[in-house]
This record gives C-alpha cells, structure tokens and sequence, in this order.
C-alpha cells in the first residue's frame, strides 16, 4: 500500500472512530438521563446535538402534560433570544406531514437561511419534537442523519422511561401503604384469632375467616398445615402462581409453590429456620403453575400458635412481589453502568463538585487529560486549592450567577493546568439533585486550539486588507442562488464608494463602469456565468467624483459537490497608475524608434542619392534626347513621345523615393493597415539596394505568392525591415569569405500567421549573444547605440508576432519574425 493510501485510510479510519463516538455518546444518553426531570433531559439533549454536530442552534418542544421549550445556540446572542420566539418561527415547518429531507428556512436567529432537520418524540409527535440547525450547506450528513435519528429514539425512549418512574415511584409508594396498612389489619386479625382459637377443629374455621379478612389484599398471603398441605390461599396469591379456585389450592403442598432450583434451599435451610425461631423472613422465587416462571418474592413465614399454649397449629407466609422491584434495581444497575462509561469515555470533560463546599465528588478521563490531574489528586479538593481558577473575584462572580440562574451555557472560562498553562473551555453548568444533596455538573470543551486559530485567522485578516490596500487589489464574491454580492473594503476604496452609506447589488455596482466598457463587461460577465467558466477582463470605471479609474478583474466559478455552481469568487486591482505608465513609456519609445529611423536614414544617405541619382541622370538624358528629336528638319514627334513618357516614369520613381524617405522620418501616431507584407519587403529592398551593392552582397528574395494580408503599421515594418536587411549588409561586409549573399523569405508558418525570414552569410553570433542582442544599448558595431534590434522586436511584439535569431549551420545568422495574419485578428 502507497503512503497516500495508508494517509487515507487513517483518515477514513479517524472519521469512523469519529462517528462511532459520537454514536456511542448518543446511546448512553439515556444512562445519564437516570433521574432526570424531562426538562433535564430536553437541555442535555440539545446541549449534546449543538457540540456533536457543531449546530447553530437546537431547539426542542415536550407536549407531554404542561409544555415545555428549550433552546441552545452555538453562539451567544445579544439581544437574548426566548425559545418561544424559536417555536414560533419554526412552527410552520413543524405541523402537517413528516420531513424526510432537510427544510432550507429563512434564519431565525440571524441573517441568511438555515438547514433544519426535525425529530418527531414518539408517534405522532405525542412526546414533543426536536429541531436541529446549520448553515452549512452539506447539513446534515448520512452519519448527522443517522445520529439525529439515534438521538431522537433515545430522546423519547428516556423521556417515556422518566414519565414510567415517576408512575412508578407513586405506584410504590401507594402500593406500601397499602401492604403497611394490610399488615397491620392481619396483624390485629392474628392477634384475634390466636386468642380465639381453642382447640384444632374450630382452626380451619378461624383460618377461613382469616382468609376472607385478607382476599381483597394485593400479598400473597397463604396457610398451610403442620405437614405442609394448603389449607388457604388468597385471590391475590392465586393470580400470582396461576391457581384458580380452592380446590386447586387444597391440592397443592408449600413445596409446590417453589421453583425446582430453590427447593433444596427452601427444605435445608428456610424450614429448619421456621421450626426452630418460629418464623423467617427473606427472598425466594415461587414458580407460575402453568408457565413455569420464576416469580421473585419477599416472604414473611411464621407460625399460627394456639391460643394460651402457644401450640403450633398452622404455618402461615404473607409475601410480596419483588418482580417490578428487580427490574427496577437491574433497569438503575444497568443505568448506572451506562452512566459509568459515558461518564469516564466521553470525548468531552465532565466535573461534579458537591455544594455549598465545592469539594470535588468526580471527574472523568477528558477532564484528567485537559487538566494534567489524576483522579485521587482531585477528588476531595476545590478548583482554588488546585490553582485550575485562580481569580477569586471571577469565581465567585460565576458562583453568584449559578446560584440566581440555575445554569449557565456555552460561557468561556480561561483555567490553568496543573503544568500552569493557560487553557480555554467553553463551559455548560448545571446545579442538580442527588438523593437529598446539591452538587454542580460541569461540561466542558477544550477551545484553546479554536480559539488561537480564531486569532490568527483575525490576524491573517489584517494582513490581507493591509495586503489589499497596499497592492490596490481588492476582492469580491457573489452568491449565483441568493445573488447577494460581497467586496472588500478596498474594494469599496477603489471605486471610491462608503461601505457604509452605499447599497451594495449587482445592479448598483454596474451603474460605475464606464458607458464605452458597460456592454463588452455585461457580455464577458454573462457570458461566464452562463457557462460556469473562468473570465478576465479590463475595462474603466467613473466614480462618484467623476474620475476616471482602469481596472483589471478575473474572476473563478464554485461549485457545489453535486457539480451545481453556487458563487464566483474574485479580485480587482487598480491598474490607473500602470496604464498612466505604459501609455508614457509607449510615447517614449515612439519618440526613439523615430529617432532610430532618422538615424538609419542618414547612414543610407549615400544609397538614397544613388537611388535619386539614376532617376534624375536619366530624366537630363531623355530631355537631352527631347531637344535633339525635336531640331530635326523634320521632328521625330513619335520618339519625343518615348523619350516624354521615359522623363515621367523616371520622375516617378525618384519622387516614390523621396515619399520613403519623408514616410520613415514623418513624425505620426502608428496605424496599423492592411499590408502585403511581399510588398512592403520589395519597397525596402529598393532603398537599401545601392548600399548592398557597395558591400557586394548578392540579394535573394523567396517570396512565397497568396500570402495572407496582415493588418500592422507601415512605417514601422519598413523600420524592422530596414533594421534587419542593414544588420545583415553590415555583418557581411566584416567577414573574408565568399561569397557574400542575402536571402529574405517569406511563408505561411501556422494557419493566421506568416514567417519572415532574414539570412546572411556574415560573422555569425557568439553563442553568448543569441539574446542579449536585443537587449537595448547592447551592440557589436563601433559608435552603435545598440536599440535598433530592442526597438524591432517591441515593434514587433505590440503586433502581436515574435522576433528572434538563431545562428546558420555554416556562416552567418538569421533573424526572422512572425506575424499573425488578418485573418487570425
């Protein structure tokens, strides 16, 4: 298995543990809830789903007998809310039919919506009902569904079990008044009758009128004879073995009524007690006569003396039925042995302190493992004593309340360990009741890690806004199903806009882009959402002071574990003072490529003049020609003709020079055209031509024909051109070898993007320089300013192509570029 496998499943395997603590704390609940008021048990419930499942609130209602409200909420609240404003908030969600999913409600404690989840207490909701609360969106999980569930069964399974002990309590106590009040009367009776009776044969007849006196008693109350045959047993006692009528009870003996496991013991050791004191008294099972069962009792046997000589006549037992009484003490064994193991494995610390003297009766392991104590060191002592509370005026403020409320609730109390750290819990007090006795029980969480997580989320922050307002970015989200939007406060600075005057919607935000950008912005925007996609655009601002501000905003979808998209989250930034930047450095470097063609110009000067020359040279000749043809006796008008329309070509021709010349040292804005970029090649061959000649380089165009047009500024393509062909003439005439020749090439290199290409066969490039020749002022030439090849490739790069070199396998290099075509813009 790989790490990543191992790091998950001890993930999986943590979770699972997780839940089935959280699981098995739900299920000792109603071993904690042993002698609880149903008032206790709704608020220990509540308390418990608020902490398991970190609710925001819970809220529960009993209709049980005089209704009763609770509410706990995981933050405290200010104003206080009442648990009757709850109910009636939720009461519209908790009549009709049953929920078998989570209800979204508006929050009734807050802003925002809610998820609840309501519990039905028993059928029909005859117990009361539950309520649990979150805003998280995947509220609640399968395993929150399974412990809402488990908890509400045990809710109503503690709740049915207080209401049968408190039947229960009241039955017993009628129940021994009763029994105390028979006894008494039997008692009177067996006085009477030990007084009465004679002589043997009137004892079956007092023993009747004995029974008759005692058939309306709830005891088993029967007499048998010496030898232990049934003389008489009351109605009560018949119902309770499963005898019917006299003559069932005259055939049965005393053994009969005990089950077989006891009859040893009732033969070896309860009548040979009997015969010798007269009477015993004890626990012992009888058995049911038709199905056999075990039934617990509490006997008192005695012997029926005759009256005066205190001779044995009869042997008499008055018992009580101990099964509800077992159950009950097996129901509070089996409750406190619950009790035991929530108590001691409880993921959360608990405390009991007796009162009024605060002494420490227990506390379980978490509370041991928070505090750095041991149990024996505890138990016995005071917070004081042990220094966990240190502030006597905090105590005893904390106590005051206690006693004015009866309870406090999720209050936060900094204590000290044993080891004297500081230690932060969220603390649940209860003052309870005990068998006659006050004490105080404790719940309590460890927050110290939350809450030194709390301050450096708090202080992380800081650091973003500090961050924001130093970086001019500000951030922003919006919620695509409640369309509530959110900025930062720089943000809000950057539009120039008060958090807390301003009403922040989608549409009050779009009335401050500027009307030029409004609807390219609403189209990039919608366009995005529509297809849950990433966007990043610029565009303007007016604020509300009618300055103009540009701004950059991107911007990344969330969406929801079933792939729903729930909200954008994104960023804005400033970029005014980066445009104000740019745009001044665009002037500048303007300003030097204009520069950079004068220059070029004038080291062409000699090429121009020759380039002037030829034209004018034969613009003298062909009028020469013109005077000569006209002074014959008979003018040749036909050869005039050729010689005139020679005289305009050639004017033609120097004045297209002349307009090269003026276009490259013409100070303009660029404008970018449609250009045939052979064309533009073949217009700055013909100016470098004399140059190229002078040097003997041998000049080689392969052009590619149907090349795609492409939309860029003229006069500064020339320039890169220029700058090129000029480089590669300069190279060439430094090296010693033959033979000297330039090839310029054109082609379509990619679908909307055309390649030039510039090779000589010159010096070539040290492997050193491939790229720092375009770093500006760097220069090979002797008096070179080095920002002809930076300026070509910005020129080059705002077109949105690349410009680069590479050195030949043989001689010299070749620079080339790309451009995109127009039909990729």
């Amino acid at each position: 298995m790989t790490t990543v496998e191992q790091e998950n499943t001890a993930d999986t395997i943590k979770r699972l543990q997780g839940c089935i603590r959280d699981l098995i704390s739900v299920l000792a609940l109603p071993a904690l809830w042993t002698g609880y008021e149903p008032s206790q048990i709704i608020n220990t419930l509540l308390d418990g789903l608020v902490g398991m499942l970190r609710l925001d609130f819970a809220y529960g209602r009993l209709s049980n007998g005089r209704p009763i409200e609770a509410l706990r909420l995981a933050q405290r609240q200010t104003p206080l809310i009442l648990p009757q404003e709850i109910g009636r908030a939720l009461n519209p969600w908790l009549t009709g039919s049953t929920h078998d999913s989570p209800i979204r409600i508006p929050n009734p404690i807050g802003t925002g919506e809610v998820l609840i989840a309501p519990l039905r207490l028993g059928f029909h909701d005859e117990i009361g009902v539950v309520v649990a609360a979150s805003r998280r969106r995947d509220f609640p999980t399968t395993i929150e569904t399974l412990l809402l569930r488990v908890a509400a069964n045990q809710a109503a399974i503690g709740l049915h079990e207080a209401r049968l002990l408190v039947q229960q309590k009241n039955t017993a106590e009628q129940l021994e008044q009763k029994v105390a009040e028979r006894t008494r009367q039997l008692t009177a009776v067996n006085l009477e009758l030990l007084g009465e009776i004679t002589e043997r044969d009137r004892a079956e007849k007092e023993l009747r009128q004995l029974a008759a006196l005692v058939e309306n008693s709830t005891d088993f109350i029967g007499v048998f004879s010496l030898e232990g045959q049934a003389l008489f047993l009351n109605a009560a006692g018949q119902r309770m073995v499963g005898i019917e009528g006299p003559r069932e009870v005259r055939a049965t003996t005393i053994l009969d009524y005990v089950v077989e496991q006891e009859g040893d013991r009732f033969g070896q050791e309860v009548l040979p007690v009997v015969f010798r004191d007269g009477r015993w008294e004890g626990e012992l099972q009888l058995r049911h006569f038709k199905t056999g069962a075990a039934i617990p009792m509490l006997h008192h046997l005695f012997f029926i003396t005759e009256q005066g000589t205190d001779r044995r006549i009869a042997l008499a037992t008055i018992s009580r039925d101990m099964t509800t009484r077992k159950q009950a003490e097996r129901t509070l064994l089996e409750s406190e042995r619950k009790f035991s193991a929530v108590f001691d494995k409880a993921a959360f610390a608990i405390a009991l302190n007796r009162l009024p003297d605060r002494l420490f009766v227990d506390v379980n392991e978490a509370w041991s493992k928070i505090f750095g104590f041991k149990r024996e060191e505890v138990v016995g002592r005071t917070s004081l004593k042990l220094g966990i509370n240190r502030d006597l005026r905090e105590r005893e403020l904390l106590f005051s309340e206690l006693v004015q409320r009866g309870s406090i609730r999720n209050r936060e109390i900094t204590f000290s360990t044993k080891a004297g750290a500081a230690c932060i819990v969220s603390c649940n007090m209860d003052v309870v009741s005990f068998g006659g006795n006050r004490y105080l029980l404790s719940t309590m969480y460890d927050i110290t890690e939350h809450k030194q997580s709390e301050e450096e989320r708090r202080r992380a922050e800081v650091y973003l806004r500090e961050g924001e307002r130093l970086s001019h970015t500000g951030s922003w989200a919006w919620n695509v199903t409640t369309n509530d939007l959110f900025w930062s406060e720089e943000h809000y600075r950057i539009f120039g806009l008060d958090p807390e005057k301003f009403k922040l919607t989608i549409e009050a935000a779009q009335q401050f882009i500027h009307p030029e950008d409004l609807a390219a912005a609403n189209q990039t925007f919608y366009k995005a959402t529509d297809e849950g996609s990433e966007f990043d655009w610029n565009f303007r601002i007016v604020r509300p002071d009618g300055t103009v501000r540009y701004v950059h905003s991107q911007a990344h979808p969330v969406f929801s574990d079933s792939g729903e998209l729930t909200e954008y989250v994104g960023t804005i930034i400033d970029t005014t003072q980066r445009k104000l930047s740019e745009e001044a450095l665009r002037l500048a470097h303007a300003e030097l490529a204009h520069a950079s063609r004068v220059l070029t110009v004038g080291e062409l000067t000699s090429s121009i003049a020759h380039e002037l020359n030829q034209p004018l040279g034969a613009i003298v000749t062909n009028g020469n020609a013109s005077l000569r043809l006209l002074s014959r006796e008979t003018p040749d008008l036909e050869g005039t003709r050729e010689a005139v329309d020679c005289i305009i070509s050639d004017a033609m021709r120097a004045s297209d020079v002349i307009k090269g010349i003026r276009a490259l040292l013409k100070k303009t804005a660029p404008a970018k055209v449609r250009l045939d970029i052979n064309q533009t090649i073949t217009d700055v061959i013909a100016l470098c031509a004399s140059e190229l000649a002078k040097n003997q380089v041998s000049l080689r165009t392969e052009l590619a024909a149907n090349l795609q047009s492409v939309l860029a500024d003229r006069v500064q393509l020339q320039q890169v051109l220029l700058n090129l062909i000029l480089n590669g003439n300069e190279a060439i005439s430094k090296s010693t070898w033959d033979p000297r020749e330039m090839v310029i090439s054109s082609r379509e290199s990619a679908p909307a993007e055309v390649t030039v290409m510039v090779r000589d066969s010159g010096i070539g490039l040290h492997p050193k320089n491939e790229e720092r020749v375009f770093d500006p002022f760097f220069t090979s030439k002797e008096g070179g300013l080095g920002l002809g090849l930076s300026i070509s490739r910005t020129i080059i790069e705002a077109h949105g192509g690349r410009l680069w070199c590479n050195p030949n396998e043989g001689k010299g290099a070749t620079f080339q570029f790309t451009l995109p075509s127009e039909a990729g813009q």
